[in-house]
């Protein structure tokens, strides 16, 4: 489990991390970004890491699934919050697919230790 916390916290600080080290972004442009990304991987991640544990679906094209999904989540919130932006719906949900990947990359992949929630065995997440 512990390589399934790191991906979700690296899922989580990915671009808050990278508008502060090539965007040219201040702290505070970090943090702004960091408002919107941890909170949908806490609130969205995390729901969706243990339901995939519980029935053992730990494919690659279920985690950029998911992953579609929170950027899906992500547009939607910031439509409510600025309006206007649902033109960027496939642009999001890619990016979104491509965090399903990293996720899925340091979190499932060649990760024997997670393998004991495989066929639906219910889990303690």
């Amino acid at each position: 489990m512990l390589r399934v916390n790191l991906a979700l916290a690296v899922v989580a600080l990915a671009y808050p991390a990278l508008f502060l080290f090539f965007g040219g972004w201040d702290v505070g442009g970090a943090v702004l970004v960091g408002i919107f990304t941890v909170p949908i991987s806490v609130f969205v991640g995390i729901p969706l890491v243990a339901w995939f544990l519980r029935h053992g679906w730990f494919a690659l094209w279920q985690a950029l699934l998911a992953g579609a999904f929170a950027g899906l989540v992500l547009l939607c919130a910031m439509y409510f919050l600025f309006g206007g932006m649902l033109s960027a719906a496939l642009p999001v949900m890619t990016v979104g697919a491509l965090h399903g990947f990293v996720f899925w990359m340091i979190a499932f992949w060649r990760n024997t230790a997670i393998r004991c929630f495989e066929n639906g065995a219910k889990s303690v997440v």
